[in-house]
């Protein structure tokens, strides 16, 4: 679960990575493009302020996708450590009952227990809190 999460997170900034480069390579692009224009007088100003325009649109542009995808990865991450902690408690449960099953000897209701275990977990996660 680790390894996915890290891939995906690899995934984002790889993806952040690419649009910061293509934002480089238009910018590059529009420089040796607009060389020329400058040379003539009335035409080169109105160049410089069209590519300075596009080149703060692709970095503004960039920098959202790239907050995007982080806050994506974040919500992400949350819901997996919860799904985790969830199944942990589960297991917990389930051990728990198991093992007062070896203890008496004979076979207890697990769905009355397994609502024990889940009030004592959630006391003791309170009490943390505090």
């Amino acid at each position: 679960m680790l390894d996915e999460r890290a891939r995906k997170i690899k995934e984002s900034m790889d993806e952040v990575q690419k649009v910061k480069n293509q934002a480089t390579h238009s910018e590059e692009e529009f420089k040796k493009k607009s060389m020329p224009r400058q040379r003539r007088a009335g035409s080169d100003r109105r160049a410089m302020r069209t590519g300075e325009e596009a080149r703060q649109r692709a970095q503004v542009e960039a920098k959202q996708e790239a907050q995007a995808l982080v806050e994506k990865s974040r919500v992400e991450i949350q819901r997996e450590r919860d799904e985790t902690i969830s199944e942990l408690r589960q297991e917990f449960a389930d051990l728990a009952v198991v093992a007062a099953e070896k203890v008496i000897g004979k076979s207890l209701d697990k769905e009355a227990h397994r609502q024990i275990i889940d009030q004592v977990l959630d006391e003791s996660s309170s009490l943390k809190k505090k």
